[in-house]
């Protein structure tokens, strides 16, 4: 296979086909290439920057980052608030324990509890929709362009996207997660089983079932480390034998083994790749973050202006069926996800294109692939017909 020619093909078609880029900014977002700074732990409590709380006898919790406030739970008799101003702390205020368990009490617990469990679904659906039909829609697309020579309209991205193709790659995810959890947790029930001599009378025989359970929990352990990048290889094998392939789910996993079992080298050397690609990507982001940090005002204005008002919206809503405070904390819970989301949008958006670049490399990959014994050894046939798409110039 030349590997040159792939690569170049791969940069070509994330600069060329534009209208993946959305998708690849999606992709980005509701993937590990994503980059999400919920909150953070630290253990400085008196130089660390943000919205620190400090309790006692704990580490103190850092929400977000910036200058700014610092709540001081650590003594039961004198909590206080602290400002920073000129690189120095400055007592706002000292509160009473009456103030606060009279803020406390006015928070209806169970109604977050049940809000946040409601949020949490919903984002979860939306990252599991986006990121299956944004996979879906840029592998898609890219064969697309590889067979005809012409750049896939957003039209027709957006209806691969949203097609069958999206639901099996979803499918064959989840089907790798539950044999692989599975596996690893009999593994590890079987590793530490050793340990039931201890309820026989000898403790001999308990001091040997530990030991024991110990040593087996050495390739256990190994074995938990490889999971990750061996799923990785056979996920990206699987994903291009459905989606360029036109396959099922099991017809894909069948294709995928034999595409691996006949091309084991050339997929193991992009696999190298995409791997060394996230890597790098991964130490980039620390300068980028640093050229970025200007843009993070102007982000920051547009994520608050755009948060606030479904925000708003879920407080005013919230506040017919709930008094007090819970209605506004409630509207900041659901303001949180975009005001994060449009902050970090600059970088997102770059990790997009290197999602493009990497889903491409497997895809153009793939589809020299079954030129080899692959497609001999295979049942069904390998489909590349798809649906006349209008060229964009």
């Amino acid at each position: 296979m030349n590997y040159s020619q792939v690569f170049k093909q791969s940069w070509r078609a994330v600069w060329n086909l534009r209208t993946l880029w959305i998708f690849g900014f999606l992709l980005a977002l509701t993937s590990s290439g994503g980059t999400w700074w919920m909150a953070t732990l630290s253990t400085n409590n008196i130089e660390q920057t943000g919205i620190t709380v400090q309790f006692p006898y704990g580490r103190p919790l850092q929400i977000l980052s910036g200058e700014g406030l610092k709540v001081d739970l650590s003594t039961f008799s004198d909590p206080k608030i602290w400002i920073k101003e000129d690189n120095r702390w400055v007592l706002l205020r000292e509160l009473t324990w009456s103030e606060i368990n009279q803020f406390a009490e006015s928070i209806n617990f169970p109604a977050l509890l049940v809000f946040l469990v409601v949020e949490a679904g919903i984002l979860i659906l939306l990252t599991i929709m986006f990121r299956y039909t944004s996979e879906s829609a840029i592998i898609r697309g890219v064969n697309f362009n590889a067979q005809s020579n012409e750049k896939p309209g957003f039209g027709y991205s957006l209806r691969q996207g949203w097609s069958r193709t999206a639901v099996r790659l979803f499918l064959i995810d989840l089907l790798i997660f539950l044999v692989i959890a599975v596996g690893m947790l009999v593994s590890l029930m079987a590793s530490l089983a050793p340990l039931f001599l201890w309820n026989s009378d000898s403790t001999t025989a308990g001091i040997f079932g530990t030991g024991l359970s110990l040593l087996l929990l050495v390739p256990w352990t190994l074995l938990f480390m490889l999971v990750v990048p061996i799923t990785s290889l056979l996920r990206e094998v699987f994903w291009r034998a459905c989606a360029v392939g036109e396959l099922g789910v099991w017809a894909s996993i069948g294709r995928g083994f034999a595409t691996l079992r006949h091309n084991f080298i050339e997929v193991l050397v992009i696999w190298l790749v995409w791997l060394a690609t996230s890597l790098g990507w991964m130490l980039a982001l620390i300068p980028l973050v640093i050229i970025f940090s200007p843009l993070l005002i102007l982000t920051m204005f547009v994520g608050a202006v755009l948060g606030v008002i479904p925000g708003l919206l879920v407080a005013v809503v919230s506040s017919l069926f709930f008094s007090g405070i819970t209605p506004w904390i409630m509207g900041a819970l659901a303001a949180v996800p975009i005001f994060l989301a449009v902050i970090f949008a600059p970088i997102t958006f770059l990790s997009g294109l290197v999602r493009l670049f990497q889903s491409n490399l497997w895809t153009l990959t793939y589809r020299q692939l079954p030129l080899s014994k692959a497609v001999e050894s295979a049942n069904a046939p390998v489909s590349t017909t798809q649906p006349a798409a209008p060229a964009v110039t």
